[in-house]
């Protein structure tokens, strides 16, 4: 019986667990290195932005989001609805304080907001809406409302939009039931 002479694997695989340990050496600290590295990972943005048709305010856990005001009334304007979203996402209920300059001189309106929940005014027909009246401005101008909830405040320039534009056409001012339209 002849035997075959047995050919060393051993060093022919020397150089490849060689190669291994060197990529290995290499890629393990580069893996570890860059695994949390803000540098590389992109971080999310911080700063809040209105992505909607409208301004916002941040009053503390209180978020003021999508204020907008409608009119009926073409140019000169004096009865608006006030539309916005807020957000209380604080563990304390809340009261938000909006104060404007009208015709009467400085006026306010409030909204309760309660803890981790959120409030919408006018943003659907059959909503409540905040009606601000007496009002100096026109419709395309911008009016600024000032936000207040308990030690935090914010100056936020509404829009003051018409009926023209098909999205607001039914969130028209609405005064005892009737659409307030002057002419």
């Amino acid at each position: 019986m002849t035997t075959k002479p047995r050919i060393q694997t051993a060093a022919i695989r020397k150089p490849r667990t060689a190669r291994k340990l060197v990529l290995t050496a290499i890629l393990v600290p580069c893996a570890l290195l860059t695994a949390g590295c803000s540098f590389i990972t992109p971080l999310p943005p911080t700063d809040s932005i209105n992505v909607g048709n409208g301004v916002g305010a941040n009053l503390g856990p209180v978020k003021i989001r999508n204020a907008v005001m409608v009119t009926a009334e073409p140019n000169y304007v004096t009865t608006v609805s006030f539309i916005f979203m807020a957000i209380n996402e604080g563990d304390e209920d809340a009261t938000v304080l909006f104060g404007y300059n009208s015709e009467l001189g400085y006026q306010t309106e409030d909204i309760f907001v309660p803890a981790k929940s959120e409030v919408t005014m006018g943003f659907h027909p059959d909503e409540e809406q905040m009606i601000l009246t007496d009002l100096d401005t026109r419709a395309g101008g911008i009016l600024s409302v000032y936000a207040l909830s308990g030690e935090e405040s914010d100056v936020m320039p509404v829009m003051v939009l018409t009926g023209d534009f098909e999205q607001y056409a039914d969130l028209l001012p609405r005064l005892d039931d009737e659409v307030a339209i002057v002419e």
